[in-house]
C-alpha cells in the first residue's frame, strides 16, 4: 500500500467493521462523519509516514498518522481492538467528535499518544485499555493517554506505559492505574 491510503475508509451511519486484520496503510480506519458504527474484534498494524494526516488536514500543525481515527463522528463503539502504529496515534478520537465508547483495548505507538482524545471533542470514554507508547526523550508526544481540547472525556481502569503515562490538557475525569 502506499503513502495517503485508507484501508477502510467511511462517513456512513451505522458502519460496522468486525473481525478484521488490517495492515500497511496510512490509515487502517478511518471514520469522519460517521455515526452510530461499530468497530470491533479487528487488529489494525500501520507504518507507512504520510503527510497527508489528520494534523494537517485540520491545520494543527503537525504530521503523524493515526491507525485508528474518528473524526466529525458521534456514537461509535470501539471495543476489542489491537492497534499499533510506528509514526502516529494508535487510536486518536478528534475533531468535534461526541459520545464515543472505546473499550478493552491493547494500543502501541512508537512515536505519538497511543490514545489520543483531541480538538473540541467530548463526552467520549475509554475503559480497560493498555495504552502504551515506546519513544523516549526526543518527542514531547511521548504520553500513553492524551487528552487535548476536548471536555468531559474519561479514560478507565486502564494502564499507560509511556515515558508520560497521562497527558491532559483540558478538563477532564480519569480513573485508574
Amino acid at each position: 500500500n502506499t503513502t495517503g491510503t485508507k484501508g477502510i475508509y467511511t462517513n456512513q451511519d451505522n458502519t460496522t467493521i468486525k473481525n478484521c486484520n488490517i495492515q500497511n496503510f496510512s490509515y487502517a480506519i478511518l471514520f469522519d462523519g460517521a455515526t452510530n458504527g461499530k468497530i470491533t474484534n479487528t487488529s489494525v498494524n500501520t507504518t507507512i509516514s504520510v503527510t497527508d494526516t489528520w494534523e494537517t488536514k485540520y491545520g494543527l500543525g503537525a504530521n503523524f498518522p493515526a491507525a485508528i481515527a474518528i473524526f466529525n463522528s458521534s456514537f461509535n463503539n470501539l471495543s476489542n481492538l489491537t492497534a499499533y502504529n510506528y509514526r502516529g496515534s494508535g487510536i486518536v478520537i478528534a475533531i468535534n467528535s461526541y459520545w464515543n465508547n472505546a473499550s478493552w483495548l491493547n494500543v502501541t505507538s512508537e512515536q505519538d499518544a497511543a490514545f489520543n482524545i483531541a480538538c473540541t471533542s467530548g463526552y467520549n470514554i475509554v475503559s480497560h485499555a493498555s495504552l502504551k507508547c515506546k519513544t523516549t526523550g526526543f518527542l514531547d508526544q511521548t504520553w500513553g493517554a492524551n487528552i487535548n481540547g476536548g471536555f468531559n472525556n474519561q479514560y478507565i481502569n486502564f494502564t499507560s506505559t509511556a515515558q508520560h503515562p497521562l497527558n491532559l490538557e483540558a478538563r477532564a475525569i480519569v480513573t485508574g492505574k
